[in-house]
């Protein structure tokens, strides 16, 4: 439901979310990485959009959500968009 380029986004995901989530974006659940695939790329950016704006991933003691917390700094609304594209062409 999303406008994003999911070519662009395949170098983003395996860039940044490749590690925790998996090249399938099934994620891993000894990092504590939910599937990403399978959710909507709505759902998906407001998670992001939380952990931007420090509403998840800064408390002190979410350890493993610092993680996620950090990434989503690094990247631009454009690069969100096109990894979304990307993880929905992996369903």
């Amino acid at each position: 439901t999303l406008d994003g380029d999911a070519q662009a986004g395949e170098e983003v995901y395996t860039s940044a979310c490749i590690v925790c989530h998996g090249p399938d974006a099934r994620g891993n659940e000894q990092l504590r990485a939910p599937p990403l695939v399978g959710q909507s790329d709505w759902y998906l950016a407001a998670q992001v959009e939380k952990y931007r704006k420090g509403w998840r991933g800064a408390h002190p003691e979410d350890t493993w959500g610092a993680t996620m917390y950090a990434q989503s700094q690094i990247y631009d609304d454009t690069a969100i968009l096109n990894a979304l594209a990307y993880i929905q062409s992996l369903q």
